[in-house]
């Protein structure tokens, strides 16, 4: 069966499409859609309600190159506050796994979440940690 699609599916192309009468038709199928969705770039711009701030809305911009991007874990990525979110779960979910049968861990974990000031010390080492993993700003050039 061969069926002819004749539509506009690039949402809100950054470079327009050329005119209809200048459009070829394509043929699609499961080993080239990738590429040819690739090709045509859909992308998509939107505001949506920002719940995790409040009453403000949030600009998302959604870029499509292959089937995969429609799944929700990839467009969480593409959303920079979100992506932070899903990356802090991944996280969460390593550090289950690394406690599954380490006691030691478990105890010690268990121990500086309920003492505030074992907590606050944690913090304030990752925070002098990820400032020292952070390359400098400054013009100076190395000797």
């Amino acid at each position: 069966m061969v069926v002819g699609l004749l539509a506009d599916l690039s949402g809100q192309p950054a470079v327009p499409p050329p005119k209809l009468k200048e459009r070829r038709f394509i043929e699609i199928d499961r080993d080239n859609f990738d590429g040819i969705m690739g090709k045509i770039a859909p992308r998509l711009e939107l505001s949506v309600p920002d719940t995790m701030k409040g009453d403000t809305n949030l600009k998302v911009e959604l870029r499509f190159d292959k089937f995969s991007d429609f799944h929700p874990e990839s467009l969480v990525a593409q959303v920079p506050r979100l992506a932070k979110l899903l990356e802090a779960r991944q996280q969460l979910r390593d550090l289950l796994g690394k406690l599954d049968g380490n006691d030691e861990l478990d105890v010690l974990l268990e121990r500086i979440v309920n003492n505030a000031d074992e907590l606050k010390l944690v913090r304030s080492e990752a925070d002098s940690g990820a400032a020292a993993a952070q390359p400098e700003t400054g013009d100076a050039t190395p000797a």
